[in-house]
């Protein structure tokens, strides 16, 4: 074996164990650039994923009825009539449906409905609905994609 011949095969090997430490070195860079992004994103820019409920119900067979109001809450309401009941109302007007946006995922909701005459006195409530609000994984893909801010 000439020295050339030795040369040759030390280079060969000195090659190897650089391209094994190039690529050892990007991918712990890659490693602590994701890491440092689902950081970032579950710590530092927390967001918080938003589900609907919709609601709807009969018209109401009173001629003095001119509008209805959705209660809404996540505990079961305390008594019968408004007085005693959830913590989120909302105006329907003179609609049969609504929807109720912007309810937090995981958690159960009630609801119930009132009408309203003229004078804004309200019927005892209707009777009471609960959902689960889940969000379907579309969204959650959306949601972690998104930089939106958690309010």
């Amino acid at each position: 074996m000439r020295f050339s011949e030795c040369t040759y095969v030390l280079t060969s090997q000195y090659d190897k164990y650089m391209i094994f430490r190039f690529r050892s070195i990007i991918l712990g860079v890659l490693i602590v650039l994701i890491a440092g992004f689902f950081y970032y994103k579950y710590f530092c820019h927390p967001t918080l994923l938003t589900g609907q409920a919709v609601l709807s119900w009969n018209i109401s067979n009173d001629p003095k009825v001119k509008g209805y109001k959705v209660y809404y809450g996540k505990e079961p309401r305390k008594n019968n009539c408004p007085s005693g009941g959830y913590t989120h109302a909302l105006n329907a007007g003179s609609n049969i449906s609504y929807t109720v946006r912007n309810l937090e995922a995981g958690k159960t909701y009630y609801f119930s409905v009132t009408s309203y005459n003229d004078a804004k006195k309200e019927s005892c409530f209707s009777e009471e609905m609960k959902k689960d609000v889940k969000v379907p994984f579309k969204d959650h893909l959306k949601n972690f994609f998104s930089f939106k801010r958690k309010k």
